[in-house]
């Protein structure tokens, strides 16, 4: 198959975006005015598309430039999974300009992609370091 990268997705993507972030049960209850917010507020973003120009892979990045940069809402076409086309994805961002000058790239994930991200050269850091959460708002 072949796909384009495109780098910095807008509005104009924003739906297609949406359409891979409802295939996944973490991301399924999200809508477009938070699309576009999450587009927006992202230090990056990076997709491929195919021949039809539909998005077929996306993630974005949250970074400081220098020091951190975390990789959040890694996501493939499901009729895509297996094909190689995440390992690609995640080896254009992790290769991106915008992060070979980034001390850290941090990601989480369920303990089921761990081998995968650990293929990347990813490592688990230190065991006892918990994510925490405080929700802000209901949505």
């Amino acid at each position: 198959m072949k796909y384009r990268k495109i780098k910095n997705l807008d509005a104009v993507m924003a739906d297609q975006v949406l359409k891979l972030f409802r295939q996944s049960w973490w991301a399924a209850d999200r809508d477009l005015e938070g699309t576009l917010r999450v587009l927006e507020g992202s230090t990056f973003t990076l997709g491929f598309v195919d021949e039809e120009n539909n998005l077929i892979a996306f993630a974005r990045v949250v970074s400081d430039g220098r020091y951190k940069a975390t990789i959040y809402d890694v996501l493939v076409e499901k009729h895509m999974h297996g094909t190689g086309l995440g390992k690609a994805l995640m080896d254009a961002l992790i290769n991106d300009v915008s992060l070979l000058q980034v001390k850290h790239v941090e990601l989480y994930c369920l303990p089921e992609m761990i081998p995968f991200y650990q293929r990347l050269g990813f490592e688990t850091i230190e065991p006892q370091v918990h994510l925490l959460r405080k929700s802000q708002i209901d949505k």
